[in-house]
Parts: structure tokens; sequence; C-alpha cells
């Protein structure tokens, strides 16, 4: 009898689908845990289906605003301005130098007593000056003799008389250096009492 075997087959191979159906296929398939379900909005009309990832939070931290160390600028304290402001309209009275001196009044050229003296024993050296003197507005300018030649001109004068000095020196192009008392003048034959200014006249000035 052949059919009792073949109902064996049958009945095993009808049990082992059965366990297979029971049991349920093996899976190893693994479920990432950052990715979410979709989420479903039902809206009428209309249905959307969107995933949503998450992200780790940043752990990285924030920077923070340095506090500013610039001290306050502070209003300056206000100034009476009548104690301070001068008066426009009150003269300058103020000296530079810190000294005051009085101006110094010169008398005219024609109210000096002058005398030219031949220190160059050049004839007539006196003379030409007298007159070149007088073109400038010296009046009367007496020549003399000198009695003792020398290089270089100088301007002697009487006390009091030596601004007037120094401008005749600048009338004969002498330097301020070549002005000198009348005490130490040279010896001028004739010279009067009452003389003021004198031009001894040198070599340089023939």
């Amino acid at each position: 009898m052949k059919m009792p075997w073949m109902a064996y087959v049958v009945v095993a191979v009808l049990s082992i689908g059965a366990g297979v159906a029971i049991a349920g296929l093996p899976t190893n398939v693994e479920v990432d845990a950052t990715i979410i379900p979709p989420v479903t909005t039902d809206e009428p009309g209309s249905t959307t289906t969107s995933a949503v990832t998450t992200t780790p939070a940043s752990t990285e931290p924030e920077p923070t605003q340095p506090e500013s160390t610039d001290a306050q600028p502070t209003d300056p304290q206000p100034t009476d301005p009548e104690s301070t402001d001068p008066d426009p309209t009150a003269p300058d009275t103020s000296d530079p130098t810190g000294t005051t001196e009085p101006e110094l009044v010169l008398p005219d050229r024609s109210e000096i007593v002058t005398v030219t003296a031949n220190g160059a024993a050049v004839g007539g050296t006196a003379t030409r000056w007298s007159e070149l003197l007088e073109g400038l507005g010296y009046v009367d300018v007496q020549p003399l003799d000198g009695t003792l030649v020398v290089d270089l001109s100088v301007v002697y004068h009487a006390d009091g008389f030596e601004g007037a000095a120094l401008r005749l020196a600048e009338d004969m192009a002498l330097l301020p250096e070549f002005v000198a008392p009348l005490a130490e003048a040279p010896e001028v034959l004739a010279l009067p009492d009452d003389v003021q200014l004198l031009a001894y006249v040198g070599l340089d000035r023939t």
C-alpha cells in the first residue's frame, strides 16, 4: 500500500508550514532612534505628511559681551564768564617783556652842538663830513683837527646824549658799537666846551 507514506509526507509538510506561520519570520532590522514617525495633519480636503528629525542641542557656550571699562565723560564745571572774559573795549596794558621803559625822545638834529674831527690825516676830511651832516639836518657843524690818526670812526657823546649819538652813528653808516662817552675821545684842537656830539672821522670814512 503506497497511500499511507504519502499521507505522512503531506502531514509533515503541513505541520512545518503551520509552525512557520505561527512563529513568524526573524528580523534583524534596527530602528533609528533619531527618526520620529511621520505626523499626519488632517486638513479639510488634503492630507500632509512630514518627517520630523531631531538635532542634538549645541554645547558650545555663547560669547559673552565684555563689560565696557571706559570712564564716562564728566561735564566740565561751568565758569563765570564775567570773571574770565576780558573787556574787549579795555586797552591792552600788558608788557610782553615784563618791563616797561619810557619812550626815548631825541632832540632834533638842529638843536645839537655837533663837531667833526679829522682823525685820518687826510686834508678836507672833517670839512667834507661837516657838509654831509648839515645836509641831514645838523646845523653849524664845526670841522676841527684831531691829534690821533685812527682806522675806525667813532661817535662820542656828552652825558645824556647817547641816543642822539646812536642816531648820528646811523647817519654815518656806523654800527652801534662805535659809540662811546666824550671823555674817551682823543684830543681835538680847539674843541668847544659845550660840544654834545663829536664825530671823530678815521681812515674808514675818508
